[in-house]
């Protein structure tokens, strides 16, 4: 299960390896990351990144803007569950006013 995460954008110009447990198998294989223009081969490139099924340079035809449009952000958390402030480098999971739940990954 996705926990109704389809959509993973990554703003990391120079993306490094990550984890091998931040995407579920399932998210892998559904949902659709979407890097930077000009990045896809280096996404690619890289061993868990490039497990995404699929992998899309630019960002979805539904968002503008790499801020939350569809809520206000409400909460903030580390992958370890403790809650953060303000967006920092690496990955954070982002609750919004109307329920939404996202991934977002930040290279500050």
């Amino acid at each position: 299960m996705t926990y109704g995460i389809e959509t993973v954008v990554s703003k990391i110009l120079n993306p490094s390896d990550i984890a091998y447990d931040v995407f579920n198998e399932d998210m892998l294989k559904n949902a659709t990351l979407y890097v930077p223009t000009g990045t896809i081969d280096a996404y690619r490139s890289k061993k868990e990144w490039k497990k995404f099924v699929h992998i899309v340079e630019g960002l979805p035809a539904s968002i503008t803007t790499l801020k939350n449009e569809e809520g206000k952000e409400s909460k903030r958390y580390a992958l370890d569950g403790r809650t953060v402030k303000a967006p920092h480098k690496g990955i954070q999971i982002i609750k919004t006013n109307n329920g939404s739940i996202r991934k977002v990954i930040d290279n500050y």
